[in-house]
C-alpha cells in the first residue's frame, strides 16, 4: 500500500502569499505613492506606450522599486533635431537617451550631463554598477568621452560575458555557436513555401531566389483572411539603409575598400552595384514597386504580422512581435550572386560601446531619482521585470533558466506592456544568464553566417569615432549633402525599367556623388580607418 503523505500546511500559506503578491502587483488601481517623482525622459527608440501606465505590472513594478515614473518624450521623427533644439535652449529633460553620437559628444563637451561615477557615488553609493559594469567597457567609454557619462544599451566586451555567464550548458553552447548571429537577411514565410512545396535549403543562388519569387508571384497567394500577399517586401522608406546596407551589400560581397585596401564608400564597389541590380530585376518583374519603397514601418509591420508578405529582405526585428517568429519565417542563408562573388559578413570583434546612450541632465529636477532609476533598470531585478514581465504570468522557471509563457511571448515589444520595450536598458548578455536556448531550434537569423561560403571579416577599423566628421565643417556638409542625395536617388534607380536605364542612371549617380565631394570625404575617413587598422593589426583587403 502506498504511503499517504500529508501536504505541509506552510506550503499552502506560502502559495497563498505568493498569489496575493501577484494579484496585488496586477491590480489596475496601483496608486502612485506619496513622494513619487515624475521624470521627463527623451528617447529616440523604444517600444513603449505614449504614457507611463501604472495599470501595467511592468510600469507599476518599476515605480514601486524606484519611486519614479516617467513622462516620455519620443519624437516620431527628427529626434536628433529636436534634441539639438532642447540642448541649444538649455531646456533638457531629466534623462536623455540618444543614438546620435555627435549629439552625445556635444552634450558632454558643453557640461550638460552628469558623470555617472559622480552621480552614483553621490546618490546610490551601493550601486551594482560599480561591480557589475565591465571595467574594459567602462574604460573604453572614458577614453571616448573623457568620462563615464552614459549608460549604453546592447553593449559588448570580453569582460561583460564573465559578469553574467550562462544559465546552463545548452545555452552556453548555443551562444558560442551563434556568435555571428545576423539580424539582417532574406526571410521567407514558411507557410507559403510549404504550400508550394518549396524546400528552403534548395535556394542556393541568386537565380534560385528569383525563381522562388516568381513562383510566389504566379501562385496568387492569399493570407488566412483571404487578403492578397505581396511577393516580396523591403524596408520601405528605409530601404537604402536597412535593406541595401543591412543585407544586400553583404550578400553580394561588397566591402568599403578599394582593391589596394583604401577606404571608399560602399556604393562605389561593383558588388554593391550588383546588389542594386538584383533589386532592380525584382522591380522589372513586378515584385518590387514604388509603393514598397515609400512604405512606412508601421504599415510594413502590419503586413508582415498579418501574413501578407511572402519574402522579406531586411532586419528580422521588422517582422513583428508577439509570436515565435522562428516558426513563421525561415531563411536560405547567404545566396551566391550570379557574379560568383563571395558573400561577406562584417563583424566588429571585441568592444562595442552600445547603440543607445542614456545620460542624466545636469539640470535634472531630482538627480537622486535619476540615479535610482538607472541603477534599478540596469540591475538583474530590473531587467527581469522590463525584459520578461511578471513571474508566473509571463514566464516560469525551469531549473536555473526561465521559459516565456505563451501570454508573455505575446507581449514582447507590443508597445503596451513595456516588456522588451525599454531599449535603452536592454543588455545582450543578461538574457544568456536567465533564458534557456538550444541548438535544437536554430533561429533563421543564424542561416546567413552558417552558410559555408560566407567570409566573416573584422569591421572594427571602420568604426569612426563620434565627432571625427562633425568637427570638420567641410566634411560634415559633404556627408549630409551626399547622404541626402543617396537616399533620394537610389530608390529611383532601383525602379529603372530596363538594364540599360539602370546602368545609365547608376553611372550618373556615381558621377554626381563624386562631384559633390564624396571622394574627398572618403579620403578623410580613410585616415582614421588606416589608423584603426594599424592599431588593431588588421590587414585591409577586400574579399572579392
Amino acid at each position: 500500500m502506498d504511503e499517504i503523505v500529508e501536504e505541509d500546511p506552510m506550503k499552502k500559506v506560502t502559495s497563498w502569499l505568493l498569489l496575493l503578491s501577484l494579484v496585488t502587483l496586477l491590480l489596475p488601481a496601483f496608486a502612485v505613492a506619496e513622494g513619487t517623482v515624475t521624470l521627463e525622459w527623451f528617447m529616440d527608440y523604444a517600444a513603449l506606450p505614449s504614457k507611463w501606465n501604472l495599470e501595467e505590472p511592468v510600469f507599476a513594478g518599476i515605480t514601486q522599486a524606484t519611486g519614479v515614473q516617467c513622462s516620455f518624450n519620443m519624437p516620431a521623427e527628427d529626434a536628433s533635431t529636436k534634441l539639438n533644439l532642447l540642448m541649444i535652449s538649455r531646456n533638457l529633460p531629466d534623462i536623455i537617451t540618444t543614438s546620435d553620437g555627435d549629439l552625445r559628444s556635444e552634450l558632454i563637451a558643453a557640461g550638460l550631463v552628469w558623470d555617472l561615477d559622480e552621480l552614483l557615488k553621490t546618490y546610490v553609493p551601493e550601486s551594482h554598477l560599480f561591480t557589475h559594469f565591465p571595467a574594459d567597457l567602462k574604460q573604453s567609454i572614458i577614453d571616448r568621452d573623457g568620462g563615464w557619462y552614459c549608460y549604453p544599451s546592447h553593449m559588448s566586451s570580453e569582460g561583460y560575458e564573465s559578469i553574467w555567464g550562462y544559465c546552463d550548458e545548452d545555452t552556453e553552447e548555443f551562444y558560442k555557436a551563434t556568435k555571428y548571429d545576423n539580424r539582417n537577411g532574406i526571410f521567407l514565410r514558411k507557410a507559403y513555401l510549404d504550400q508550394l512545396e518549396i524546400d528552403v535549403n534548395a535556394i542556393k543562388t541568386e537565380q534560385d531566389l528569383m525563381d522562388v519569387l516568381q513562383k510566389f508571384n504566379d501562385a496568387g497567394l492569399t493570407n488566412a483572411s483571404g487578403a492578397s500577399v505581396y511577393t516580396m517586401m523591403v524596408n520601405g522608406d528605409q530601404t537604402v539603409w536597412l535593406t541595401m546596407d543591412g543585407i544586400i551589400r553583404n550578400t553580394f560581397g561588397a566591402m568599403p575598400l578599394t582593391d589596394d585596401g583604401q577606404y571608399q564608400s560602399i556604393f562605389y564597389t561593383d558588388e554593391y552595384r550588383d546588389g542594386a541590380s538584383f533589386l532592380n530585376h525584382c522591380a522589372q518583374k513586378g515584385f518590387l514597386t514604388e509603393t514598397h519603397l515609400i512604405m512606412d514601418e508601421e504599415t510594413l509591420v502590419s503586413l508582415t504580422n498579418s501574413g501578407r508578405v511572402a519574402c522579406y529582405i531586411g532586419p528580422f526585428t521588422t517582422l513583428g512581435s508577439g509570436t515565435d517568429l522562428n516558426d513563421v519565417w525561415v531563411s536560405p542563408g547567404a545566396i551566391t550572386p550570379d557574379s560568383g562573388a563571395t558573400p561577406v559578413l562584417p563583424y566588429s570583434a571585441g568592444m562595442y560601446t552600445g547603440w543607445l546612450n542614456t545620460m542624466v541632465s545636469k539640470n535634472a529636477k531630482d538627480p537622486a531619482a535619476c540615479a535610482r532609476f538607472i541603477d534599478y533598470m540596469s540591475s538583474r531585478e530590473g531587467m527581469l521585470l522590463h525584459m520578461y514581465g511578471v513571474e508566473g504570468v509571463d514566464y516560469t522557471w525551469d531549473g536555473p533558466c526561465l521559459v516565456r509563457t505563451e501570454e508573455g511571448m505575446g507581449k514582447v515589444e507590443d508597445g503596451v506592456t513595456g516588456i522588451w520595450g525599454f531599449y535603452a536598458f536592454q543588455d545582450g548578455y543578461f538574457p544568456r544568464s536567465v533564458e534557456h536556448r538550444s541548438l535544437d531550434k536554430m533561429p533563421p537569423t543564424m542561416a546567413y553566417s552558417l552558410t559555408d561560403n560566407v567570409v566573416v571579416y573584422d569591421a572594427s577599423p571602420f568604426d569612426i569615432p563620434a565627432g571625427y566628421v562633425s568637427e570638420n565643417e567641410d566634411m560634415t556638409f559633404i556627408e549630409i549633402e551626399t547622404n541626402n542625395y543617396l537616399e533620394a536617388t537610389l530608390p529611383k534607380i532601383l525602379l529603372a525599367p530596363d538594364d540599360q536605364t539602370f546602368n545609365d542612371q547608376y553611372d550618373a549617380f556615381l558621377a554626381e556623388m563624386t562631384r559633390l565631394g564624396r571622394k574627398d570625404y572618403d579620403a578623410y575617413l580613410n585616415i582614421k580607418v588606416q589608423e584603426n587598422a594599424e592599431k588593431r593589426g588588421i590587414e585591409l583587403k577586400p574579399v572579392n
